[in-house]
């Protein structure tokens, strides 16, 4: 859907009289579209899309644009043009105002947006909200016709992303002599699901450095970036790898150190940094975070929150002295610290960093802002203002942290325990939670312990209440209640979190009581209950909308064969008639299909039929149905079904089987039902594909 918004009056910013925005002729020129011209407009617009990663239906995330006035004259927006569906809606504020937040399209359609002017140093956001009704990825534009030139701000939906690896990330050259040259390799792989694309090598540091593809340079022909591999095709495609060799070519014997920086479109790591090193291994320090911000404490409670010493270097470093530099506010104080000197060793390529955490604490007396300086000494040379002076070897660290006077919050639940049955639906209520000098501003669920594969989280509520398991809302914390899909029979235990006005957390280091927890028991009321669920290693998200599809199959005591109606209860014949004719009370039904992730998938039934009647009695088995990753290519790979049986609310088998891949199959047991016997038989046999018969 196309929507225009035209200019409805002046500027919404300053009290301008409008014959300033007449097109005098004498004064100024006007464009074709009414824009004022003249004064020199910038527009300064960061970023330039909007950008979101792939959501599931019904859930919700927004991003912004902020556009800066940077000319010498104002910036007009005299119109926004738009072309998107109704999963999106455009919002504005002024200033970073976000409380004033002005809808750009109401829901009955009419614009909402007029001419607005953006004084030089004065800003105006962009809040696009998204909230997905489909699977499908929408693409859309948004238009700024202003006095600096139109502007677009395309919409994208991520479906995966380019993901760097860099092996290794330390080189090290040893001892190259003066006129000689040494050469170290490392690979850059596409781990993502997207094209990687290589935009600039450079070399911070020694200039002693270069880097070459093959025998080209570069930095000097960067164009051989357009195909690094060499494939034919633009950039390295998932799984694809490019070798870079880095040459170090000194004119004197002295030690050089610098960094190869990669760039790319991976937008979690658009900057990758390979250490470069030679003519002598040195010890490193690197200390996170660079500066200590503890969020507002309450007044005379302490807080304490770790530094990381790493060790980056080819030799061992060692720590000399830990200290609050003078001057710093005894308001911050160190933890324990260890026998000094210390010794981390020496960093390994392709091995984390060794480090070790200070413990930093604070304790502010009073209602007000307070700072310091943690001092860290050590061998690392390139920290020294006077190498010959070892004291002046350090990493100083800004610590800076305010005092509240607040009390903590208390969370506090409606009902603390439920017995339930599988695939019921919880109420959580935290409303009775108080804080005693503020408010509550956030609920937030927290699940503590759940059964093995149960993937279900606390939700504002589902997209459908009679199926819960078809999608979910997410939980808005800002209210007290949520609910949770009870998809497994076992024990769950959901812990409430509160937040107060002024981000108070309870329970937390600084309020550890009290704890409210929510006990749920879920055992099931039918005579037979079977629950499949299944763990696929090579699938990173099994919550998602993508991912192997494993199929629960149970077979009447009379069933010779797998996958034909009626007498095999699977997805295809969810609901087959078993028992007394036209009586439903008596017949299995399969309540879960899921056929993207990690399960369940339920059968139910009540009133069995003798089985001593039967040649057999009820089959249970499992088939891959689908491994193949449709989307990213390739195959979810190997999945681990775990089969559990219930008789009368008893957990009476439970047992885990590798599937390998498309059409494996597990015939895994038997359910024997008599007057006299009631029992799960073990069978367990693999197939490679679905047998013809028991």
């Amino acid at each position: 859907m196309h929507r225009t918004f035209e200019v409805r009056r002046l500027s919404r910013t300053l009290a301008v009289a409008p014959l300033l925005f007449a097109c005098l002729a004498l004064m100024a020129g006007c464009g074709d579209d009414g824009i004022k011209s003249g004064g020199t407009p910038k527009a300064s617009v960061n970023p330039r899309k909007f950008v979101f990663p792939k959501l599931t239906i019904g859930s919700r995330d927004e991003k912004v644009v902020k556009v800066d006035s940077r000319g010498a004259g104002p910036l007009i927006i005299a119109s926004v043009e738009a072309d998107f569906d109704a999963q999106f809606q455009l919002y504005w504020y002024a200033n970073n105002e976000q409380t004033q937040q002005h809808p750009i399209v109401e829901a009955d359609g009419v614009n909402r947006f007029d001419r607005l002017e953006i004084e030089s140093g004065d800003s105006m956001t962009l809040v696009l909200e998204y909230k997905p009704t489909t699977n499908e990825a929408p693409q859309g534009n948004v238009r700024l016709v202003t006095n600096d030139g139109d502007i677009d701000l395309p919409i994208e939906v991520e479906q995966g992303r380019a993901q760097i690896l860099v092996t290794p990330t330390t080189l090290d050259f040893g001892r190259v002599g003066a006129g000689q040259e040494g050469i170290q390799k490392t690979r850059v792989t596409n781990i993502g699901q997207r094209t990687l694309e290589l935009s600039q090598l450079l070399i911070n540091g020694s200039q002693d450095f270069h880097v070459r593809i093959g025998d080209t340079d570069a930095m000097q022909s960067p164009d051989v970036l357009a195909d690094p591999d060499g494939d034919g095709t633009p950039g390295l495609a998932p799984e694809a790898s490019v070798e870079l060799t880095v040459a170090f070519t000194p004119d004197n014997d002295g030690p050089a150190t610098g960094e190869l920086d990669i760039r790319s479109n991976d937008e979690v790591t658009p900057s990758f940094k390979v250490n470069l090193k030679a003519n002598g291994a040195s010890p490193c320090i690197k200390v996170s975070p660079e500066s200590r911000e503890f969020p507002p404490a309450i007044v005379n409670r302490t807080d304490t929150r770790p530094v990381t010493i790493e060790s980056c270097g080819g030799e061992a470093l060692e720590i000399r002295r830990i200290y609050l530099k003078e001057g710093s506010s005894e308001a911050f104080g160190l933890g324990a610290l260890p026998n000094l000197p210390a010794a981390l060793p020496a960093a390994e390529a392709g091995q984390p960093n060794p480090s070790r955490n200070i413990d930093v604490a604070f304790t502010p007396p009073d209602q007000e802002a307070y700072g310091g300086t943690l001092v860290i000494e050590s061998n690392d040379l390139a920290t020294c203002e006077d190498p010959e002076r070892p004291e002046t070897c350090v990493v100083e660290v800004p610590l800076v942290g305010r005092g509240i006077l607040n009390e903590c919050p208390i969370p506090a639940v409606a009902e603390s325990e439920f017995n339930v049955l599988p695939l019921d639906v919880v109420d959580l209520d935290g409303s009775p939670s108080t804080d005693p000098d503020g408010t509550i501003a956030k609920y937030r669920w927290v699940v503590v312990s759940r059964p093995d594969g149960s993937t279900q989280e606390p939700a504002e509520g589902y997209q459908n209440p009679r199926r819960p398991q078809d999608g979910h809302r997410i939980d808005d914390e800002a209210t007290p209640t949520a609910k949770l899909f009870i998809d497994l029979a076992g024990d769950y235990v959901i812990e409430l979190h509160v937040i107060d006005n002024l981000e108070t957390e309870a329970p937390s280091d600084t309020c550890p009581e009290p704890v409210a927890r929510v006990s749920i028991h879920a055992e099931p009321n039918e005579d037979i209950h079977v629950q499949l669920v299944w763990n696929t290693p090579g699938d990173r998200d099994q919550t998602d909308n993508e991912g192997s599809d494993l199929d629960l199959h149970v077979l009447h005591p009379s069933a010779r064969l797998w996958g034909e109606a009626p007498l095999d209860c699977y997805f295809a014949n969810a609901s087959p008639d078993w028992g007394r004719r036209g009586d439903p009370a008596d017949n299995p039904s399969l309540d879960i299909d899921d056929i993207d992730g990690a399960g369940p998938e339920n059968m139910n039934l009540d009133d069995p039929e003798d089985t001593s009647m039967y040649p057999n009695g009820y089959n249970v088995g499992v088939h891959y149905f689908r491994a193949e990753n449709f989307i990213g290519g390739g195959t979810w790979g190997p999945s681990d079904a775990t089969m559990r049986i219930y008789l009368g609310g008893v957990l009476s088998y439970e047992k885990t089987r590798n599937m390998r891949g498309t059409d494996n199959f597990w015939h895994a047991a038997q359910i024997r039902w008599t007057a006299a016997v009631r029992e799960v038989v073990d069978v367990d046999r693999f197939y490679q594909s679905v047998p013809i018969g028991l």
